[in-house]
């Protein structure tokens, strides 16, 4: 899968119906490929890692999640979802608002690391995904959560869902 090899096994069990878990684990996978899957227009890398997570649930729910990533090889990411807030910085701002917040998130937006791990953790329908890279430029951390913050009255009387929300935090 993605350039590299991938193997993983599911199990449901008979003796607790809607009871599952699962491991995936892949070598070699290509990041950018992937990314275009998992985070289409928002996000992009380059570079080949390896993989593990494990989840277990019930039904359709996921109970805890856990994940590694280790970067094999040298590369670069970009967060593409940044263009859309340049391009659309306030017109009132000055030019030295504008300036200093343009080079700030373009510092942010795309970096070529040598080296790169990152961790994973869901419980149901929160948790996180930190990712650490190192380059010649110095080092990025991308500290990703998701919150679900439905409204669960809506859901019960058939009203319109709302969607999870992801926030991001970096740290240079």
């Amino acid at each position: 899968a993605y350039s590299g090899y991938t193997e993983g096994e599911f199990n449901f069990y008979l003796n607790d119906p809607g009871k599952w878990d699962a491991w995936i684990a892949g070598t070699g996978l290509d990041t950018g490929p992937l990314t275009d899957v998992i985070v289409p227009e928002n996000f992009k890398m380059d570079g080949l890692a390896t993989v593990k997570i494990v989840s277990e649930g019930r039904g359709k729910v996921p109970g805890e999640t856990t994940g590694e990533i280790t970067l094999e090889t040298p590369g670069w990411f970009n967060i593409t979802k940044l263009d859309e807030i340049l391009e659309g910085l306030p017109p009132e701002w000055n030019q030295l608002q504008r300036s200093l917040t343009t080079l700030g998130l373009t510092a942010l937006k795309r970096f070529d690391y040598e080296q790169g791990a990152g961790s994973l953790s869901l419980h149901e329908q929160e948790g996180g995904l930190e990712l650490r890279f190192a380059g010649p430029y110095g080092t990025r951390e991308l500290n990703l959560h998701l919150h679900d913050e439905r409204n669960i009255t809506l859901e019960t009387n058939g009203g319109t869902e709302d969607q999870p929300r992801a926030s991001a935090r970096a740290v240079e």
